[in-house]
């Protein structure tokens, strides 16, 4: 079987087999997003690697409660959440970002949703000496209000005016069929890019379009800001019932490709699959001082 990995993995991305799973011990991580449905997989799997992690969280209970639900049973032991808080491994950050209102579009031309001072303090707190800052905002189906835009846009001026001369890297988990990868989302997500069309222009265009309007801030902006920022297109994302990701294992459990590749897509990928790409990235970077993950955008596949 491990065989069977190694050829479907030559096959599908040459970078993906440049990735080691090590320990990640001496970076320090920023975390948003991590009480979400993705986000709180990267809080356990910074753990596991030896990470220094702190999540920026509205309600810090809510993460307590959401971490006890991340381990099968026995698996944490070492590594429950008073321990890695007492520890200093985990820090908390009370704060959140800003919002849109319900079904507000996302105009670039008159873009008014700004962070408050509140808001930025928090976020300035969150990023200051970190190596990496994760981003996992994810879309409202539900109010269809602006999130990405206002969150990214909030995040990349905190990093710019974080202390210290090297700025933490910025890894920001986005989705197919978005800007160049509209082809990609369309061939992924169903016969004759139906579904895709579907999803991306009726049913949650306004999500998408505040996405979109992340990625294209992101682009545009990075270099001007002086900031190096990543991002990880996923497609549906998916969970396995009962299933927990050992982030300490060497195999790729996912494949990356360009944007503008459209013959080894896949409908979905489990999220903890997106976490373990993020985190073998840091792990690519450090160890082969590879450039694949600097000021770049990939499409993430389950294997």
């Amino acid at each position: 079987m491990e065989e069977e990995n190694a050829s479907l993995l030559e096959k599908k991305s040459p970078l993906t087999n440049l990735f080691t799973s090590s320990n990640i011990k001496d970076e320090t991580i920023a975390i948003i997003g991590g009480t979400g449905k993705t986000g709180k997989w990267c809080v356990k799997g910074c753990i596991q690697r030896g990470a220094k992690v702190k999540v920026l969280c509205r309600n810090p209970d809510k993460l307590k409660r959401i971490y006890a639900t991340l381990w099968k049973a026995g698996e944490n032991k070492m590594l429950t959440y008073d321990k890695v808080v007492t520890s200093g491994q985990l820090k908390i950050i009370k704060g959140n970002l800003p919002i849109g209102k319900k079904g507000e579009k996302v105009d670039g031309k008159n873009y008014t949703i700004a962070a408050s001072d509140k808001q930025m303090d928090s976020l300035k707190q969150l990023v200051n000496g970190k190596t990496y800052v994760m981003s996992f905002l994810g879309m409202d189906p539900k109010n269809h209000a602006p999130i990405c835009r206002p969150g990214i846009e909030a995040i990349m001026k905190a990093v710019q005016k974080s202390e210290g001369k090297q700025k933490p890297k910025i890894m920001i988990m986005s989705s197919i069929v978005l800007l160049d990868s509209y082809a990609q989302g369309k061939a992924a997500w169903g016969c004759c890019g139906c579904i895709g069309s579907f999803m991306r222009w009726k049913f949650l265009r306004l999500v998408f379009d505040d996405m979109e309007a992340a990625e294209q801030y992101a682009i545009e902006n990075r270099s001007t800001m002086g900031l190096d920022v990543c991002l990880l297109r996923a497609t549906v994302l998916g969970d396995k019932s009962n299933y927990y990701l050992d982030y300490t294992t060497t195999e790729p459990k996912y494949y990356i490709v360009k944007s503008d590749e459209l013959n080894r897509v896949k409908m979905n990928i489990d999220r903890q699959h997106v976490v373990q790409c993020f985190l073998d990235a840091i792990s690519d970077n450090k160890q082969t001082n590879n450039k694949n993950f600097s000021n770049c955008e990939w499409s993430l596949f389950d294997l």
